[in-house]
C-alpha cells in the first residue's frame, strides 16, 4: 500500500479519533487525542493512503461526528490508514500509541510511520526512544524488536489482564 505520512495536526482530529477506535479496546477519548495533538511536546503523524500520482486514493469529505470506527473496519473511511502519538520529553521521544487501520495492517505502515518518527527525532537532537507495551502483544514486541528496540524493563501485572508491561528502549545516537 502507497501512503504519504505526514505530521498531524488538529485538522485530523475526527478521522484519528475513529482510527484509534478502530484500532483498539478500549479506545483513547477524543479529548485525550486531541490533548496528544495540541501539547506543545507532541509528535503525531499520520499515514494516507494515496493512488496514483500522490493523490489521497479516496477523499470523503469530514462529517461533524467524523468517520464511524465500523466505517474504518471495513476500508470505507477517507485515506487515514495509520498514525502515531508520541512526545518529546528532554532528549527522548515517548512513543505512546501506534495504529493501523485493519485492511492495511501488515503491509509495513508501522514501520514506515515509526521510522519517519525516530528519523525527525534524531535530527532533532533525541538521544532516546521509549515505550511500553504489554507483554502479550507478540505482534508489537517482533515490530520494536526489528527497529532496535530492547526490553529494559518490566512492571509485573500492570494491566487489567494480569499482563507485565514490557519497557523498551532505543538509543537514536
Amino acid at each position: 500500500m502507497d501512503a504519504l505520512i505526514r505530521r498531524a495536526g488538529s485538522p485530523d482530529l475526527d478521522r484519528l479519533v475513529a482510527l484509534v477506535a478502530a484500532c483498539f479496546e478500549p479506545a483513547w477519548s477524543a479529548a485525550s487525542i486531541e490533548g496528544a495533538l495540541r501539547a506543545r511536546e507532541a509528535r503525531a503523524y499520520v499515514a494516507q493512503a494515496v493512488g496514483p500520482g500522490g493523490a489521497p486514493a479516496r477523499r470523503v469529505e469530514p462529517r461533524s461526528l467524523g468517520t464511524r470506527p465500523a466505517e474504518i473496519a471495513r476500508g470505507e473511511s477517507a485515506d487515514h490508514v495509520g498514525f502515531v502519538l508520541a512526545r518529546r520529553i528532554l532528549d527522548a521521544v515517548e512513543i505512546d500509541l501506534v495504529g493501523v487501520a485493519p485492511q492495511a495492517r501488515r503491509r509495513g505502515l508501522a514501520i514506515r510511520m515509526l521510522e519517519v518518527l525516530l528519523e525527525a527525532e534524531r535530527t532533532r537532537g533525541a538521544a532516546l526512544a521509549q515505550l511500553e507495551l504489554s507483554s502479550g502483544n507478540e505482534a508489537a514486541s517482533a515490530l520494536y524488536a526489528g527497529l532496535g528496540f530492547v526490553v529494559v524493563g518490566r512492571r509485573p501485572r500492570y494491566y487489567p489482564d494480569g499482563r507485565d508491561a514490557l519497557l523498551l528502549s532505543l538509543e537514536l545516537r
